[in-house]
This record gives structure tokens, sequence and C-alpha cells, in this order.
């Protein structure tokens, strides 16, 4: 009964990189990437497909990425558009769509960014 457990708690956490093994042998729920774990395209597909091989179960591959100063994989490509310009410059739905397929193809299964922020305080330099 307690590794039954043990495996439905580890299901509730997303780690970031490091020694994962012994938490994906159990159920971790998923791995987050951030920028500095991301050098190449062949080194993240590579970083993933371990991820997956070694995982008790299907595990949420993340990222946290919107475009503007969130673009976790600035050094494979050149930064986009903050989700505000990108809405104002008329490109918001491709860039979004952009932004889908590449994650997909590199193996990323849930995106953090958010689905709509809301203007409503012109102090806030963060929306």
């Amino acid at each position: 009964m307690i590794v039954r457990m043990e495996k439905y708690v580890y299901q509730m956490f997303i780690l970031g990189l490091g020694n994962l093994d012994k938490a994906l042998a159990l159920g971790l729920g998923g791995v987050i990437f951030f920028t500095k774990d991301i050098k190449t395209e062949s080194q993240l597909t590579k970083e993933i497909g371990k991820i997956k091989e070694k995982a008790l179960i299907p595990p949420f591959i993340s990222i946290d990425q919107e475009g503007g100063r969130v673009e976790r994989t600035e050094n494979l490509r050149s930064k986009r558009l903050s989700a505000k310009y990108a809405f104002e410059k008329g490109v918001i739905e491709s860039q979004s769509e952009e932004i889908a397929k590449e994650l997909k193809d590199w193996g990323f299964n849930l995106n953090f960014a958010p689905c709509i922020d809301v203007n409503t305080n012109p102090n806030n330099p963060i929306i």
C-alpha cells in the first residue's frame, strides 16, 4: 500500500532537470525545461526521449513558452514577439500556432503559457 501511495504522490509533481531516474521510475508526473536546459535541438529531443523511456507513466514534458521575455528556447532560435505585441501586429494566431507546432515536434505535451492575461492595471509592466 505504501508503494502505491508513493506512486500517486510522485504523479502530482513536475520537477526540473537533474537526477530524475528514481523519480521517473516511481511515477513522476512530469518534467519542466528552462532556458538553461536547452542547448541544441538534438540535445533537447534526446533528453526528452530519455525521460519518456525511463518514466513509469507517460510524463508531462513541460515548458513555459510564451514569446517575448518568456522564450525558453531562445538558444535555438530568435525571440518572438510578446503576446501583447503579436496581437497588436495581427500575428498572435500564427505565432501561437508556430510555437505549438514547434513544441509538439520536439516532444513537449504541456505549455504553461497563459491562455489569457487581463491588462487591468496600466502601471503593471508584466502584462
